[in-house]
C-alpha cells in the first residue's frame, strides 16, 4: 500500500481501507496466489454513496469531518457478458439471504454502510458464479479467512474463484471438515494487524 500513501486508499472516518485499496491488495495478491489481476480500467466505478461516517468517526467525535465515499467497481466485461445476476452471494447467518452480484444496497439506508459489501459481517458468505454461466476454465475454489477486511476485497478475487468466506470469531465447525466438504484448492487467510495482534479465533485452525 505504501506506494499509494497519496490517494484515497483508506477512509478518513473508518478503519477500513477503500475500494481503491481492496483493488491494490488484490492486484498485490495476484503475485502470490497465481493469477493476473484485471487492470482498473476494467471496472466501472459506481459511486454507491457519498454520506459514510465509519466507527473511527463515531468514536472519536470528531463531527467536523466530512463524510467519505463509498465505491463499487464492477468489471465492465462481466457486467456485459452476464448481468447483475452472474454472481450470487450466500449469506448464511441468523438473517440468511441471497444476493445478486455483491452488494446488499438496502444497507445503504443504515448508519453502517460498509455493511453493503457481501451483507457485512457473518460467519460464513459464498461467493460464486450462476450456473447458467460458463467459463473457458474450470473455476478454484477459495476459503477466504478474514475478518471485515474482506467484504471489500472478496469482489475482487471473485473474478478468478468461486469463495467461501468464514469469520473465525463466528465460525465453529472444524475447518478441515470443511475444506474437504467444499472441494477448497486455495487458502488466503486475511485479517487487520490489531485483531490479529489482540484475538486468538485463528487458533481455531490448529483443531484436527
Amino acid at each position: 500500500m505504501r506506494p499509494h500513501n497519496g490517494e484515497y486508499i483508506y477512509y478518513k472516518t473508518d478503519h477500513h481501507w477503500t475500494t481503491l485499496g481492496a483493488y491494490y491488495a488484490y492486484a498485490s495478491l495476484g503475485a502470490k496466489m497465481g493469477y493476473e489481476p484485471f487492470i482498473k480500467d476494467s471496472f466501472e466505478i459506481e459511486t454507491a454513496t457519498e454520506d459514510f461516517y465509519g466507527t473511527s468517526w463515531s468514536k472519536a467525535g470528531a463531527k467536523w469531518i466530512k463524510p467519505d465515499r463509498i465505491e463499487y467497481y464492477n468489471m465492465i466485461d462481466y457486467l456485459v457478458y452476464g448481468g447483475q445476476d452472474m454472481f450470487y452471494t450466500k449469506i448464511y447467518g441468523a438473517e440468511e439471504k441471497t444476493l445478486q452480484w455483491f452488494y446488499d444496497r438496502d444497507k445503504l439506508n443504515t448508519k453502517d454502510k460498509y455493511s453493503s459489501f457481501l451483507g457485512g459481517i457473518n460467519s460464513r458468505i459464498s461467493v460464486y458464479v450462476s450456473d447458467r454461466i460458463e467459463f473457458l476454465k474450470p473455476r478454484k475454489k477459495l476459503l477466504l479467512i478474514a475478518d471485515s477486511f474482506a467484504q471489500s476485497l472478496a469482489p475482487f478475487l471473485a473474478m478468478d474463484y468461486d469463495i467461501e468466506i468464514i469469520d473465525m470469531r463466528f465460525f465453529n465447525d472444524n475447518i478441515y471438515d470443511f475444506i474437504k466438504e467444499y472441494n477448497i484448492t486455495d487458502i488466503l487467510i486475511l485479517t487487520n494487524m490489531e485483531n490479529l495482534s489482540t484475538q486468538n479465533n485463528l487458533i481455531k485452525l490448529t483443531r484436527k
